[in-house]
């Protein structure tokens, strides 16, 4: 460690940005401080204790100027971005720089089992060795209803006002012909995101160039291109369909033919060259199983192979329902898992799940919900409590969906240059929503706080804000 190695003082480096960027994490499947020291011959003692040498090995300049565990300096861009976005998300809230001052004081190591939030602080204070000493810490549990998150009903009303707003002064869901730039942006996340929660490793890039040019990038098995391209189809025919049913419906919310073609559509290619080991000559894509199910998780057991085409009968003769109800959102949560818990196919219940969620967001007036990767977890735990009985969580999941989905493909595509729109509908690659929220705050921004917290401006306005942001103010 003392010999100034090449290799210990490339360790030092990656261990300060490392540090800094809050990528050594164990709960959320980072790699370990001891993973890096070990590949380089240094594993005994504690790694925030040995922070000093381990800069001194990575030939840092002597003090005064000597770059500190948890300087700023060490910030990527990312990390700096998202830290001023979580500052941007509690400025307003009193609450929030209360709880700040009163944690300041507190050992940074404290086990009070909530997640911790970083907010960057006037000042640096160092509250431990281990701790970066930019960022005062503070136990924040996001599944309450505190400041910087809002909470079920208010994402519920929000979602309300924003269908309205969609229906009566843009006109509705645009149709996928008229704005083929729309839905093919929702088609890509959509077909790369769903297909991944079950397990496909093709990255976006690689879906839309299937989708787009037909090629076929990178080296994977070829059920897997066929897995997207099966979806993308699928969807596609979901987004035209929905809106325009033509002869496929007799009116009602949805069908068993429509639930079995859209089965088949996202099953069929993958199916021809990797069919599933155990499905019978009856159980091809669009039939239903022959098999019955081992018990779910938490010993919830799907209907016997006997039931399903009567339980499917049951369960859409249930989504009409939907129609005669305030807000049909967490009907659709309970509606969903039910699909899934009857398990009417063999194999690709998730995504024909997912598709005909979406079939019926659209036939309600709703923009698609997209399932990110990054929520599988969060989405698989509401659809458990959704077993149990609760669709709140799975619900509220779903609203979120569809409000990102509207804000970020919809609403910036039909709302005119003056026509106010929440924030998030605003943003692109050079401003965040969090930096639109410090700039409206400020008064750098023209912008309307409306009764429900949200603040909406204009794209003539942040363009206005755009060109003049850089310049001092009198």
């Amino acid at each position: 460690m003392f010999r100034r190695r090449a290799d210990t003082a490339a360790a030092a480096i990656c261990w300060s940005v490392c540090r800094v960027n809050d990528v050594f994490d164990q709960r959320w499947g980072g790699f370990t401080q001891k993973a890096l020291l070990a590949h380089v011959g240094l594993q005994n003692g504690s790694v925030s204790q040995r922070a000093g040498t381990l800069l001194d090995a990575g030939r840092l300049p002597p003090p005064p100027q000597r770059l500190r565990p948890g300087s700023t300096d060490y910030l990527v861009s990312t990390r700096r971005r998202d830290i001023l976005d979580k500052r941007a998300r509690f400025s307003d809230h009193e609450r929030a720089r209360r709880s700040c001052v009163a944690w300041a004081s507190k050992p940074a190591t404290s086990n009070t089992g909530s997640r911790t939030v970083r907010i960057v602080g006037d000042e640096p204070r160092n509250f431990s060795s281990c701790t970066v000493c930019f960022a005062l810490a503070f136990p924040y549990n996001f599944g309450a209803g505190v400041p910087g998150r809002p909470s079920r009903e208010q994402i519920y009303h929000r979602l309300d006002e924003a269908i309205v707003d969609l229906r009566d002064r843009m006109g509705g869901l645009p149709d996928p012909i008229e704005a083929e730039d729309i839905w093919t942006a929702i088609w890509y996340q959509e077909a790369h995101n769903s297909t991944a929660i079950e397990g496909n490793t093709l990255v976006l890039r690689q879906v839309e160039l299937l989708l787009r040019d037909g090629r076929a990038v990178g080296d994977k098995e070829l059920k897997e291109y066929m897995e997207v391209k099966g979806y993308a189809d699928a969807a596609r025919w979901v987004y035209g369909h929905a809106l325009q049913p033509g002869a496929w419906t007799d009116g009602s919310l949805i069908t068993l033919t429509e639930v079995r073609h859209i089965h088949k559509m996202a099953l069929g290619p993958a199916w021809d060259v990797a069919p599933h080991p155990n499905a019978t000559d009856k159980e091809a894509p669009g039939s239903f199983r022959e098999h019955d199910i081992a018990p779910f998780p938490g010993a919830m057991k799907p209907p016997s192979r006997t039931e399903v085409t009567a339980t499917m009968r049951d369960w859409t003769r249930g989504v009409v329902k939907l129609r005669d109800v305030e807000r049909p959102i967490e009907g659709l949560a309970a509606t969903h898992s039910e699909f899934e818990r009857i398990h009417p196919f063999l194999d690709g219940n998730g995504r024909t799940g997912r598709l005909l969620l979406n079939l019926l967001l659209l036939r309600l007036g709703y923009a698609p919900a997209i399932i990110y990767l990054r929520d599988r977890a969060r989405y698989l735990r509401a659809l458990r409590a959704a077993d149990g009985g609760d669709t709140g969580p799975l619900g509220e999941l779903l609203a979120r969906a569809v409000l990102d989905n509207l804000y970020r493909f919809v609403v910036p595509a039909v709302a005119g240059p003056k026509r106010l729109v929440p924030l998030t509908a605003l943003t692109d690659k050079d401003l965040t929503e969090g930096a639109l929220r410090v700039a409206a705050n400020r008064g750098r921004l023209r912008a309307q706080k409306g009764d429900d917290g949200q603040w909406r401006s204009t794209r003539a306005w942040v363009e206005e804000y755009k060109s003049q942001r850089h310049q001092r103010q009198a």
